[in-house]
């Protein structure tokens, strides 16, 4: 169950990132009409199929796995805005330390 966790945590810190925003306008201006596909643009879509592929790789294919799956890709809807009150929080604690 950690591990669905940790799956939700890495697809909401690349998703702050802002990689796949610029990978998307990457793609647009080079193949004209073209854009990466919504699976990779969608935090919620990410979390989901990779979520799911971990319970199939390590032979956890159950309905009650996959219906933590589905609650743990709507968690990455929580874990974003956690992501960024922590960055800050973080960001204050060493401003507070370091002062200019």
């Amino acid at each position: 169950m950690i591990d669905l966790l940790f799956i939700c945590l890495i697809v909401a810190l690349v998703y702050n990132s802002g990689f796949w925003t610029s990978l998307d306008e990457f793609v647009n201006k080079r193949f004209r009409f073209h854009h990466i596909p919504h699976i990779l643009t969608c935090a919620l879509c990410q979390t989901w199929w990779l979520s799911l592929l971990y319970i199939i790789v390590t032979g956890h294919f159950t309905i009650m796995w996959i219906a933590l799956c589905l609650v743990n890709a709507h968690l990455v809807n929580i874990m974003i805005p956690l992501a960024k009150v922590i960055e800050n929080w973080l960001m204050k604690i060493i401003e507070w330390i370091m002062p200019n």
